[in-house]
């Protein structure tokens, strides 16, 4: 039998792909994976966060890496050591994004080092560009320098777009071979996509205001303005980790440009979130946004959404808005794809190829995407045709699909024979 170990972080460390290897893994069988994760300990004292979610069972996981930015090989030694089982077939998956590793030689090294051994490893690119000027190939800068430094060493690397692998193939051909293009898993919720959208509105306006941790007086102006209860409004919105390259400033400027727009109905746009992480920038960009909050037209609320009401809150929304500052693909996107709702996004990297391939609103350019949105909101035959492109799209990369995929590039990769037996 073929084992996955997986080196990534893991619930309950609050992080995008966390979540992302948790969604995926509830589709394989247990006994078919195993993960490598960091110590809890240690990953909050670097500025991360942890969910209120308990920890997996040893069993299944092992959190013992303590160091971000220098991994150390018999720590990962230690944990393939607690899972191996005599004569077992495994290969070592990692799950890469700069956040996550920190230093790019460290990581570099690391993998090098398990060469010696022989292990089999294949690593989950979660961001790499193809459309950045930093090179003439598309892909970032450090991008380039990590896939220099650890192609040589590795078996495989994964990554989620069509776009990606075409800028890998440009800058280094002679290892095309070993990159697969692995789409990033959807959820799909045909509970949530049968609720209308007035049940959705008042389920999130009962946790904002009865289990939420907001403050006081933003309960009392989601009252006042009555923006989830009164069905004339046009609410545009998001949700996740407040964070700069989010740009959710152009959240609260694409509901301006709507209410001029639109300029009989009342039109909100709403960010609910919190930092991803303690530091200081991350900090500083919370405070601007909280300035920006007006309490009418402009809703800045810093609370976590449960897991549970996250598409939900999505499915209350007239439309789901996306226009980050970077954007090699996205849970968030995953989300909100699973409830075949409305998408306004940037047609940008992996994101705006994913926008695209489900049918949903997508442009380059901010202006023409406002007229877009316009087209569709006053069509309501379009926004049905949206959904059911979308729910297809959906039901094609759903993440019991794309486990089955991981589990049969695992198999292949490890029948490869070692790169230094030919």
């Amino acid at each position: 039998m073929t084992s996955i170990y997986f080196i990534s972080t893991y619930k309950p460390i609050l992080c995008g792909i966390a979540d992302y290897l948790k969604f995926l893994l509830k589709e394989i069988p247990k006994e078919k994976w195993k993960v490598i994760s960091f110590d809890l300990k240690n990953f909050q004292d670097s500025l991360g966060r942890l969910t209120h979610e308990k920890k997996e069972s040893s069993k299944q996981v092992w959190y013992g890496i303590t160091k971000r930015r220098a991994p150390n090989l018999n720590e990962i030694l230690k944990g393939i050591k607690k899972f191996s089982k005599g004569k077992e077939k495994y290969i070592l998956w990692f799950q890469h994004e700069f956040g996550i590793w920190k230093n790019l030689r460290g990581f570099a090294r690391l993998i090098r080092e398990l060469d010696n051994l022989k292990i089999k490893k294949n690593i989950s690119l979660h961001t790499i560009h193809f459309q950045s000027k930093e090179t003439p190939w598309g892909m970032g800068k450090r991008e380039y320098n990590l896939l220099k430094a650890i192609f040589p060493w590795v078996d495989a690397i994964t990554v989620f777009s069509r776009g990606s692998y075409l800028a890998v193939k440009k800058a280094f051909p002679q290892h095309i071979n070993k990159t697969h293009i692995l789409r990033h898993g959807i959820h799909y919720f045909p509970r949530i996509i049968k609720m209308s959208k007035d049940e959705a509105r008042r389920k999130v306006y009962q946790f904002l205001i009865e289990k939420s941790d907001l403050e006081e007086e933003k309960k009392t102006a989601l009252k006042k303005e009555n923006i989830f209860l009164d069905p004339k409004i046009l609410l545009i919105g998001s949700a996740g980790f407040v964070v700069p390259h989010k740009n959710t400033e152009k959240l609260f400027l694409m509901g301006k440009r709507l209410q001029k727009a639109f300029p009989r109905e009342k039109v909100v746009a709403l960010y609910i979130g919190i930092p991803r992480e303690k530091s200081k920038k991350k900090l500083n960009y919370s405070q601007k946004l909280k300035k920006m909050h007006d309490g009418k037209n402009i809703f800045f609320l810093e609370t976590w959404l449960p897991e549970e009401l996250l598409p939900i809150f999505q499915k209350a929304l007239d439309i789901n808005f996306y226009w980050p500052k970077r954007c090699t693909q996205s849970g968030m996107l995953a989300y909100i794809l699973g409830t075949g709702n409305l998408i306004a996004g940037r047609d940008m990297e992996g994101s705006g190829e994913m926008l695209k391939e489900a049918g949903q609103i997508v442009d380059k350019d901010f202006e023409k995407l406002i007229l877009k949105i316009k087209k569709v909101i006053s069509n309501p035959n379009l926004s049905k045709e949206i959904e059911k492109k979308t729910l297809k799209y959906a039901k094609k990369y759903s993440w019991e699909n794309q486990a089955l995929r991981h589990y049969k590039l695992a198999a292949k990769i490890i029948s490869y024979p070692n790169r230094n037996e030919g």
